[in-house]
């Protein structure tokens, strides 16, 4: 689904993505680890065309990727950020805000749906009528993973999707996304997000590698299979 190739990028005068070489396929649920500063977001960000890159190819589909194309990519991609910016609206207003552009306004959601949404991401009955404004951390981000399931994109990219979330509503989201029915690619420090996801890719100083995945076991997370 998408393959990268020698792909470069410099910022400021600095190399900040070495060559990286990957294919995702469809279904993978592929998760990007290691320190700060590897380049993790970087390369969330350049999927996306937040991030133009120096050399290399960026394939999506099978089709090549260029600034002129990258829109056709987004339609296909939902992002869930670490920490969203949200208007002063109410839950129900800020879900339904992609539908008021014209990609979205045919596949408007109905109440129901929204409702069943939130539902399955732990959140109270009542939630769509207050604002996103005096929700907690955690809540938010849960909003901001429904308003981008509700969307129902073919690729999710998210960076460090529960880093606000205690471990029911990890549990929660862990379900709703990482069930091989996305194509699932992040970045996340937490272990119990990372030992779900179907293959993971350690980041330093710019290089990428692909590294045994880990799974839970009576004295903690060791080594798949």
């Amino acid at each position: 689904m998408i393959t990268l190739r020698n792909i470069c990028v410099t910022y400021q005068g600095v190399q900040v993505l070495h060559d990286l070489s990957v294919d995702i396929n469809t279904g993978d649920s592929a998760v990007l680890v290691g320190p700060s500063g590897g380049g993790k977001s970087t390369l969330l960000k350049l999927l996306l065309g937040g991030v133009s890159w120096d050399k290399g190819e960026y394939q999506f589909q099978r089709e090549t990727v260029t600034p002129e194309t990258i829109a056709t990519v987004r339609t296909h991609c939902g992002y869930i950020a670490q920490e969203s910016r949200f208007l002063d609206a109410s839950v129900r207003e800020t879900l339904l805000r992609p539908y008021s552009f014209a990609a979205y306004r045919s596949c408007r959601p109905s109440e129901e749906t929204m409702n069943m949404q939130l539902e399955q991401l732990l959140l109270p009955d009542n939630v769509l009528d207050k604002k996103v404004t005096a929700l907690s951390g955690g809540q938010r981000q849960r909003v901001n993973i429904a308003r981008t399931l509700l969307l129902n994109p073919s690729v999710i990219i998210a960076d460090e999707p529960t880093s606000a979330l205690d471990d029911e509503s990890t549990d929660a989201v862990i379900a709703l996304l990482l069930n091989g029915q996305k194509t699932v690619i992040s970045s996340s420090h937490d272990s119990r997000w990372i030992s779900r996801c179907s293959r993971v890719f350690t980041m330093e100083h710019g290089h990428m590698f692909e590294t045994v995945a880990m799974e839970e076991g009576e004295g903690g997370y060791v080594q798949r299979g």
